[in-house]
């Protein structure tokens, strides 16, 4: 008889992310490992036919309000309804706040309790009157994440971040890192009509896929390609995605006059990411650590999709960045503030296309062998095996 595992998971498709990702992709890999899985996350009006798949069941729980913390009673209710009914081994929570605290309040009769980290959740700031209501939780969070059988962080800085914040011994944390679909992303002709579109012909290609928050870096990056803009080099930045930060990049495009070599394109539709990662010949993220607000990079799953098209990246030496890309092996790391340095690679990669290449196929390789969600799904049923009720 297969073992139960009930997965928690407030973040979730539909909606977009790297923790509702995760989330579903990992259900899909731990469902091969022979364990029967469930997982339990919000409802939404449309689900955008993600439900409708043989992978694993999937239990929605119908909430009045978007709001993580006024969710935690309509959580803790349905979790003792599947402990009840399910008869899971072990619960898995994909964050602290809903999921941990729901866990932690409900009758788990003893079931070991497993807690995913990605790493800004545990960050307290007292920026805003929400972040000061969630720093004021921080001794619950403690508490939860104490009482977890065990801890998995999604790089080796995440499992710094709860060291500090959460005061929890070295021996109950283990490093597990997230995981990318090769059956999702790969390699595959450049899309023609989108070469067209772009004018990328003969040209050496950049691309970010964000939301656009300042945090992310992508004004370093436009400020080291004005650098670059005397040099006739052959060369197009395209920038998907949209947030926040969208009015004032658009307005240093113009201040520089980079219309020509930096292009904003919006938001990507799914079905054409591979199509966008494919046109690339080198991925661009150049995020920092903000411990105000607080935003810093846990791990970077979109590097792992970049290099699954055999793209490697240019990426900020911040965060848990370094675990996702090898400085000069799958990409290069710079300090995402050094404007020069930034600049300077950039040139170093347009002048080497050839060592690009080299590094994008080591990031491939490397993906495949060690860093896709059956990987991850591995490593997370081994921590499980050895529980001892």
């Amino acid at each position: 008889m297969k073992k139960r595992l009930l997965i928690v998971s407030f973040d979730y498709k539909p909606m977009l992310g790297g923790v509702a990702t995760c989330a579903f992709e990992l259900a899909c890999a731990l469902s091969k490992q022979d364990t029967e899985v469930k997982i339990m996350a919000p409802s939404f009006d449309k689900l955008n036919l993600c439900d409708q798949h043989s992978f694993f069941q999937t239990k929605r729980v119908r909430l009045s309000s978007p709001s993580a913390l006024k969710s935690i009673f309509k959580f803790k209710k349905a979790i003792d309804d599947e402990i009840k009914h399910f008869k899971p081994f072990a619960i898995l929570n994909l964050l602290w706040m809903p999921d941990g605290i729901a866990t932690w309040l409900s009758r788990t009769n003893n079931i070991p309790i497993f807690q995913i980290v990605h790493g800004v959740e545990v960050i307290e700031s007292y920026k805003t009157f929400r972040k000061i209501l969630r720093a004021m939780l921080s001794p619950l969070k403690k508490q939860i994440f104490r009482n977890a059988y065990e801890i998995f962080c999604v790089s080796h800085f995440t499992k710094e971040l709860v060291k500090k914040y959460c005061h929890v011994p070295d021996n109950k944390i283990f490093v597990i890192h997230n995981g990318a679909n090769p059956q999702t992303f790969f390699p595959k002709n450049k899309n023609t009509l989108l070469l067209d579109k772009h004018q990328l012909h003969n040209k050496f290609c950049f691309l970010t896929i964000s939301r656009l928050e300042d945090y992310k870096g992508i004004d370093s990056a436009i400020l080291a390609f004005t650098k670059l803009k005397d040099m006739n080099l052959p060369f197009k930045y395209l920038i998907g995605g949209t947030g926040p930060y969208l009015n004032t990049l658009k307005q240093m495009i113009k201040d520089y006059k980079l219309e020509e070599s930096v292009e904003i394109i919006g938001k990507i539709p799914e079905e054409l990411l591979i199509d966008y990662y494919n046109l690339a010949n080198c991925f661009i993220t150049l995020s920092r650590e903000d411990y105000q607000t607080p935003n810093v990079e846990g791990f970077g799953l979109v590097f792992l999709e970049a290099a699954l098209c055999k793209v490697p990246s240019l990426a900020g030496n911040s965060g848990g960045i370094p675990d996702a890309v090898i400085h000069q092996e799958t990409g290069w790391l710079v300090n995402p503030t050094d404007i020069e340095e930034i600049s300077a690679t950039i040139k170093f990669i347009l002048s080497h296309p050839q060592e690009a290449s080299r590094l994008g196929n080591n990031a491939y390789m490397r993906v495949l062998s060690q860093l896709t969600w059956d990987h991850m799904a591995k490593k997370v049923i081994t921590r499980l095996s050895h529980v001892r009720h």
